[in-house]
């Protein structure tokens, strides 16, 4: 009798069994699989972001389609890293016209922030303080800064002149001189990869201090005089914001255009023209001349002994 009651009492317990915890478990678990649903679709976006320029900042910033992304890289062993991109390099990514981080992954759509990222692009700099106005080491007194015009509205990266019919030169990191900038461009634009004339990119450029500077009239014409050794270019000197001077050792001659000798020259100092052109002492212009290479001393007849 008295294990009977024992069995009835223990009863409630086993009947209430199935209500001890098991709903508590069945919901954990269908959490479990959301959660796992969820990070599974933050892994497994494809590579095919829209690129347009239209993400990009309108000021201060550049864009190009070509530059590269990057993604991080996911490892097995870490099934909690949701994929993400950004900009390779220097570069940042843009979206709706603005930077931003990174993109991520979610439900195997891309998002930055709350929004789907389409279309984004790599921006980098190119406004103020990105180009140089100037070479690390001075120029001479020939050259000047770049004036830079901050980037605005109507253009998108920072642009540089100079004083009207002076122009600019592109310039050496020692601060020489490299070549002359056509008088047509009147204008350099920066670029993230230094200033940009036509469709090349230039790390230095200055101003030319004066119209008639060192760098306006030429000192050379190739062709096949310069080539045999016949004559040889002038030598400038810069006198800052005066016109530039030429001399020769010995003759002048004056050259045409193909690079052959048109004749000789009298003259003892050229000055340089805005115009281009050298003037010689009867102020004649001269478009081209070079100095004509002095002729070789004659040997001594060699002496025999014996």
């Amino acid at each position: 009798m008295r294990i009977w009651l024992i069995a009835l009492l223990s009863l409630p317990c086993v009947i209430n069994a199935g209500d001890c915890g098991c709903e508590d478990v069945e919901e954990q678990l269908k959490r479990e699989r959301a959660e796992d649903a969820k990070v599974h679709g933050c892994r497994t976006c494809t590579k095919n972001w829209g690129i347009n320029e239209n993400a990009c900042p309108s000021v201060g910033y550049e864009c190009n389609t070509a530059w590269t992304f990057t993604t991080n890289v996911l490892h097995t062993t870490d099934s909690c890293t949701c994929m993400e991109v950004r900009c390779a390099g220097t570069a940042r990514l843009a979206f709706k016209g603005k930077l931003v981080n990174k993109m991520r992954c979610n439900n195997s759509e891309w998002f930055v922030g709350e929004e789907m990222a389409d279309p984004v692009v790599c921006a980098k700099p190119c406004d103020t303080g990105v180009c140089p106005v100037s070479t690390p080491k001075p120029a001479s007194a020939d050259f000047n800064p770049l004036k830079v015009s901050a980037a605005n509205g109507e253009r998108n990266c920072a642009t540089a002149g100079c004083e009207p019919n002076n122009g600019m030169t592109i310039m050496n990191a020692d601060g020489t001189p490299l070549v002359p900038i056509a008088d047509s461009i009147t204008e350099v634009k920066c670029s993230s990869e230094g200033w940009k004339i036509g469709e090349n990119m230039f790390q230095y450029v200055m101003c030319n201090a004066s119209p008639c500077g060192p760098t306006k009239c030429p000192v050379k014409v190739a062709g096949s005089a310069m080539t045999s050794g016949e004559v040889f270019p002038l030598t400038v000197t810069g006198n800052g914001k005066e016109c530039a001077t030429a001399t020769c050792p010995g003759e002048y001659v004056r050259m045409n255009s193909d690079g052959t000798v048109l004749g000789p020259l009298e003259a003892g100092a050229l000055t340089c023209q805005e115009d281009g052109t050298w003037k010689d002492l009867d102020s004649t212009p001269r478009p081209l001349v070079m100095c004509k290479q002095p002729c070789a001393r004659p040997q001594a007849p060699p002496t025999w002994e014996g």
